[in-house]
């Protein structure tokens, strides 16, 4: 995800967001859980405009700029889904090593919670 304050665009993206290494303590969701996972309802404003996304966060005016393997993730968390089906999705799409896929679900996800997007 990228963000500008006010409406300011910055950065392009390219790919699927970047694997991080799991750190002990994180809040990611476990791959094998069942747990669905949804945006805040009210959090956000968005739309799709030439294959990205672009999100009004409500709580702190921020632009956020989330590429074509976000949106796939954004668009299935919009409806619920959970942290192996959001996986799942990014090896059937992109053709990605499965670990590959698990790594940068994880990594969106870290921040959407960090952004307080999710539901609890």
């Amino acid at each position: 995800m990228r963000t500008g304050a006010g409406g300011a665009q910055q950065g392009a993206e390219d790919g699927p967001v970047p694997a991080r290494a799991r750190r002990e303590g994180t809040t990611m969701a476990d791959p094998d859980t069942d747990e669905v996972l949804r945006l805040r309802e009210g959090a956000v404003t968005w739309r799709e405009v030439d294959g990205e996304v672009i999100v009004l966060d409500l709580r702190t005016s921020e632009y956020l700029g989330i590429n074509e393997a976000g949106n796939l993730l954004w668009r299935a968390l919009a409806d619920g889904a959970t942290t192996a089906g959001l996986a799942g999705a990014l090896v059937e799409r992109f053709g990605i090593d499965p670990a590959r896929a698990e790594a940068d679900v994880g990594a969106f996800l870290t921040e959407a919670r960090a952004r307080q997007l999710l539901e609890r």
